[in-house]
């Protein structure tokens, strides 16, 4: 580790000691975390989240306004609707069971 010195001393002032630099130099992401990272952020229009999630166009609609107990989160720029990829991922995990009584309990609680 470089070795960093203080000041000069003044005259009686006590000798000061090197100093290791301390300073951590901030983390490189790496293009695969780069790629992976715009991969989780790109936006999905209406259109292309329906296609995704196997799902009508009206069905993405009819959530946004309530209708229905899901919630995935969505970007509204001036007229325009968009989904972030990793909010689609996290909703079809959240939706994923092994077993069918698994569902049906899941089902129940957000029908409560």
């Amino acid at each position: 580790m470089a070795k960093r010195f203080s000041a000069p001393t003044q005259a009686g002032d006590p000798p000061r000691r090197a100093v290791a630099n301390t300073k951590k130099k901030p983390s490189a992401l790496t293009s695969d975390d780069m790629r992976r990272e715009a991969k989780e952020n790109q936006l999905y229009t209406t259109k292309e989240a329906a296609q995704l999630l196997k799902v009508d166009v009206q069905t993405l609609a009819n959530w946004r306004a309530g209708q229905g107990t899901v919630d995935i989160p969505f970007i509204k720029i001036g007229k325009s609707v968009r989904y972030r990829h990793r909010d689609l991922l996290q909703f079809i995990a959240s939706r994923s069971y092994a077993y069918t009584t698994e569902a049906e309990d899941d089902r129940r609680q957000r029908d409560d």
